[in-house]
Order: C-alpha cells, then sequence, then structure tokens
C-alpha cells in the first residue's frame, strides 16, 4: 500500500516539478524556489492538494468530494488545452492504460475518507527516505530520482 502511496505523491510532486505554471499557486513544492523542498514545503504542497478537494469543510475527503475535484482540475487542464496533471510522468496518467484509484491509496485505514492525519503521516515518511543524507531537504531531482528507483515504496 505504501508503493501505492508513493507513486500518488510522485505524480503530484513531479506535476508541480513540470507544471507549476498550469497549477494554481500552492501545489508547487518548491514554494520558495531555492532548488530546496523541505518536508515543511512537501506537506503544505499535499495538504493544500488534499483541502481543496474538502468540498464541506470538515476536514476531511469523501470519495465524492475528491472525484469532483479532480474532474475539476481535468476540465480546467482541458479548456487550456494542455494535458491533465501527472501525464507523461512517472506515476503519472498512461493511455490507455488502467487508471489508479489515488483515493483508495491514500486512504490509510480505509474508512472511506482521507483526513489531514493520513496525508501528512504519507508525506512525512515518503520525505525521510527520500532525504538519505538527512539535510533536511531534497532538490527535484534527488525527488524524482527516487520515484523513479522506487525507493521507500515498501
Amino acid at each position: 500500500m505504501r508503493t501505492i502511496i508513493t507513486a500518488s505523491l510522485a505524480a503530484l510532486l513531479i506535476a508541480g516539478a513540470g507544471a507549476a505554471s498550469a497549477q494554481p499557486s500552492g501545489f508547487d513544492p518548491d514554494a520558495n524556489g531555492d532548488g530546496k523542498i523541505t518536508l515543511g514545503e512537501m506537506k503544505t504542497m499535499r495538504m493544500n492538494r488534499m483541502m481543496e478537494a474538502d468540498a464541506n469543510h470538515d476536514g476531511k475527503v469523501s470519495k465524492a468530494e475528491y472525484d469532483a475535484a479532480r474532474n475539476a482540475r481535468m476540465a480546467q487542464f482541458a479548456a487550456r488545452g494542455g494535458p491533465p496533471p501527472g501525464a507523461g510522468r512517472p506515476g503519472g496518467p498512461r493511455p490507455g492504460g488502467p487508471r489508479r484509484d489515488a483515493f483508495k491509496e491514500s486512504d490509510l485505514n480505509g474508512d472511506g475518507f482521507v483526513t489531514k492525519a493520513e496525508v501528512e503521516r504519507a508525506v512525512t515518511e515518503r520525505f525521510a527516505k527520500m532525504d538519505t543524507g538527512h539535510k533536511g531537504y531534497v532538490t527535484r531531482d534527488e525527488m524524482i530520482a527516487s520515484f523513479r528507483a522506487g525507493a521507500g515504496g515498501g
């Protein structure tokens, strides 16, 4: 299950790296543009994405909320004539391939909701595995290499 969660994070983070100009602010993992992605930046980016889907503002995202937010994002990209988030990137959509259930992958306790705590736990675990030098940050290249290598997927 952690492999699937990390693939979801990879798609979001790499999409931020390659499509930051096409996404609303707050979805680029390197928020301050210093070339260093900290745990705080990574958590903020992923939490912003989750909270975007929390239509009733109860601090958790249901499958219906998740689907509605995802469909709205896809419609925005289609209207701009751009690719969907993650397309052509590791972990991203594959033309003609099976679609992952990113919501199910993120719902760590299987209760039908994705909470802030679930997002924070997944991001913290993933970041710890990427920051092998314990510097307190990773670069985009390190992040992408980690996702491609599947490091920390177990």
